[in-house]
């Protein structure tokens, strides 16, 4: 006599249950429980599934099947701590039974393992089961966002955090201190005693013109919780011209060349006046990183270099200019040697401020 069931859980987990006589169900995604008795000509079966993780403070289930009792029998769940116990169910019946039954998680400081306790008890059936679950804390988790990932020197940084809780609302946070450090993790900025501001705490503060470039780092201290964000300080701008780069999506080496056509424009679109400077390479192959011995071929092929070829030309009046590689000149010797694909860059040299874009 056998009975199947299976039951979705939320969080996407899945458990199987089926009453055999065992004393245990295999399965790291929970916690079941299943036992059998006899009684004369028949026999009792049990089974209960539990989550083998719970999250403190929540509400969750457990589900429970009774398959036919043949007597009238009390089933009694359980869950124990080493100085509580909670009880969970108990019900009376001598009819079969399949349900789920909620329970709120007790709330705990740290993540404990507490004891799932089943006990089915009747007039010549008696049978009991304990299983360990987790309960884990989910602690309230800060995050830390900047108005920009990089900075120049002398701009103002504008930072803000919220503090979410287990249900992902944004909550209210005092933090004891709030720190801004530099590359060399000196503190330049702190602020003692922050309280959020309708769930968000925001502050900022200006870097000197002589800040050094690198990556600075905010923290926020809340209890024992640290809490942390960067940003880099370069000196930067924007560029002022676009270059475009068009090349065929395949090239057979069958052809005699292909091309390859390199477009200036500024950023009211006007075009630029200069010459393209575009290399095309075939990357070589490393045939040895997977290897822990190297050979003497191994070696020569290491002294290979990929396939490169640089050609320049002046833009025309549209700020365009089209220059024409050999594929010969990509082919090599060993073709194995050499990866199915050119990379290729391309760099503008303004004619009037012989600058390189």
């Amino acid at each position: 006599m056998a009975l199947s069931w299976i039951t979705m859980w939320t969080r996407c987990l899945l458990f199987f249950g089926v009453l055999v006589v065992q004393d245990q169900v295999s399965g790291s995604s929970s916690s079941s429980m299943q036992s059998s008795s006899s009684a004369e000509s028949c026999d009792t079966y049990f089974l209960v599934t539990v989550p083998a993780v719970l999250q403190a403070g929540t509400k969750t289930q457990f589900c429970a099947i009774l398959y036919e009792p043949g007597e009238f029998v009390v089933m009694t769940v359980h869950l124990k701590s080493e100085d509580s116990s909670q009880t969970l169910l108990k019900k009376g019946t001598s009819n079969s039974f399949m349900k789920c039954f909620s329970f709120h998680v007790p709330l705990v400081e740290k993540c404990e393992i507490q004891l799932f306790e089943v006990k089915v008890e009747g007039p010549t059936v008696y049978s009991k089961e304990v299983k360990k679950v987790l309960i884990k804390t989910v602690k309230p988790q800060t995050f830390i966002q900047t108005d920009a990932a990089i900075y120049n020197p002398g701009q103002t940084v504008r930072f803000r955090a919220v503090t979410l809780n287990r249900d992902l609302k944004p909550v209210d946070e005092k933090f004891d201190f709030v720190l801004v450090k530099d590359p060399h993790n000196a503190i330049i900025g702190q602020w003692v005693n922050q309280q959020t501001r309708r769930n968000i705490l925001e502050q900022c503060f200006q870097l000197s013109s002589g800040a050094s470039e690198g990556y600075y780092r905010i923290v926020l201290k809340a209890g024992k919780e640290r809490f942390y964000q960067s940003f880099k300080v370069q000196k930067f701008s924007l560029p002022k011209f676009d270059i475009k780069v068009t090349i065929p999506k395949e090239i057979s080496i069958g052809q005699e060349h292909f091309e390859v056509e390199v477009c200036a424009k500024s950023r009211c679109g006007k075009p630029v006046t200069g010459s393209a400077v575009v290399t095309v390479c075939r990357p070589v192959q490393n045939r040895i990183h997977c290897s822990s011995v190297v050979t003497y071929e191994d070696h020569k092929h290491l002294q290979r270099t990929s396939l490169c070829t640089t050609k320049t030309k002046q833009l025309c009046r549209s700020g365009c200019a089209t220059l024409k590689f050999e594929v010969s000149a990509f082919t090599g010797t060993d073709p194995e040697a050499f990866f199915d694909v050119l990379d290729v860059s391309a760099t503008v040299r303004d004619k009037f401020t012989s600058k390189y874009l």
